[in-house]
């Protein structure tokens, strides 16, 4: 996955703009906002529209005012936030009180360049370690996408993020990427005011302050980032889009589901790309293997790799199944399969009442695989179950 980190300088000289951005603006990855102390953006700013990764703010005949939201900066966000000083004129005793409350270091002017590269790649790398730790692996994110129109990846999506979130009490965000037509937020019910283009079309100003502010939650605990109500075109839509998009989520959420529309696109590519694993929502028909296995190989051959991928069996033991499963596991190349049962009635009946399968039918086949579903991405990531004699629990109301 690719990690971005945001820098804010808050300067008070342009030379030293143009030295950061010289010494910065090389490094990949690295996404530079520079602001002059007497234009209109202030530090007030940070906390309502972004959080940044570092801040550099320059010492030089600084206000009493500055230095107090400097000093709540630190406070509020230590653990998110590093910030260095800069100085040409500044006073010895601002410089200890910024340093007693938490800044990182001090660059005296003029800034020495290979000082400064130095412990931005720092702050990089330390994140892409945290965001990887926070992904925990496989598991934290994961992208279901169809096979064929009509498998069921939205609802299988949907049920599985909502029983993490319920039943698991983990904290998740189900992303609706089917920007012209999803229906995740129909299926539960849900009238958002904001939607998923918000963040795809403005990827410079998605963090998870920015992100929170577009999601709507269900009563469940799951949180919703849903598709517009209208067919948006996808032209503007890119991969870093996604990328910034699902690098925010996974800050803020220990599971990150995605319905991934069935459209190959580079950004479709870039979010299964960001998934580990990749749900690939089939039924045991002839029509949606031979679709099946034309997504395999396409997705593999860019660049996803084979263990990532694992197929589901929706509608499982259905009357028009007549495919033996050892065949289909041969056929497709992929032997980590999972089955979800037939049980269209209760799967209907959920989506017009805009209420999870569980809720509708607690004890069906159906539930219960969903459940095993979200337990299996559940261990993927916490490499325990939540709890012996779960299922059990569940199932004996």
């Amino acid at each position: 996955m690719s990690v971005k980190l945001k820098v804010i300088g808050y300067l008070v000289r342009k030379e030293t703009c143009e030295e950061i951005e010289t010494a910065l603006g090389s490094i990949s990855n690295v996404v530079l906002s520079m602001h002059l102390q007497d234009g209109e953006w202030s530090l007030k700013s940070v906390g309502d529209e972004e959080i940044p990764d570092i801040i550099i703010y320059e010492i030089d005949g600084s206000k009493e005012e500055e230095i107090q939201d400097l000093e709540k900066i630190l406070q509020e966000f230590a653990q998110r936030v590093t910030v260095y000083v800069t100085e040409k004129n500044g006073d010895i005793e601002t410089m200890r009180r910024l340093m007693r409350a938490g800044v990182r270091d001090v660059f005296p002017q003029p800034i020495q360049t290979h000082e400064l590269v130095n412990a931005v790649t720092n702050i990089l790398s330390e994140k892409r370690t945290r965001l990887g730790q926070s992904k925990g692996g496989k598991g934290g994110v994961t992208s279901f996408i169809s096979a064929k129109g009509g498998c069921g990846a939205t609802t299988i999506a949907m049920n599985v993020a909502e029983i993490l979130a319920h039943t698991f009490e983990a904290k998740v965000l189900l992303i609706d990427l089917d920007v012209q037509f999803g229906d995740a937020a129909l299926l539960l019910d849900l009238i958002p005011g904001n939607n998923v283009m918000d963040a795809l079309l403005q990827p410079h100003r998605v963090d998870p302050v920015f992100l929170k502010a577009l999601i709507t939650r269900h009563g469940s605990g799951l949180d919703v980032l849903a598709s517009p109500a209208d067919i948006s075109s996808m032209g503007g839509i890119s991969s870093d889009g996604v990328t910034s998009l699902i690098d925010a989520a996974v800050e803020v959420y220990d599971f990150v589901i995605l319905d991934v529309p069935r459209v190959l696109t580079s950004w479709t590519m870039e979010a299964l790309r960001c998934s580990d694993p990749v749900m690939l929502v089939g039924q045991n028909n002839l029509s949606s293997i031979r679709d099946a296995k034309l997504i395999l190989d396409k997705i593999k051959q860019e660049g996803i790799p084979a263990d990532n991928i694992e197929v589901i069996n929706n509608r499982a033991m259905s009357k028009e199944g007549s495919i033996d499963i050892n065949k289909l596991k041969e056929t497709l190349g992929i032997e980590r399969m999972h089955k979800a049962s037939n049980d269209y009635k209760a799967s209907v009946y959920s989506q017009n009442q805009g209420q999870p399968v569980e809720e509708i039918s607690r004890g069906s086949k159906f539930t219960k695989d969903l459940h095993a579903l979200a337990e299996y991405l559940y261990v993927l990531q916490k490499g325990e179950t939540k709890k012996k004699g779960l299922f059990d629990k569940l199932f004996s109301k």
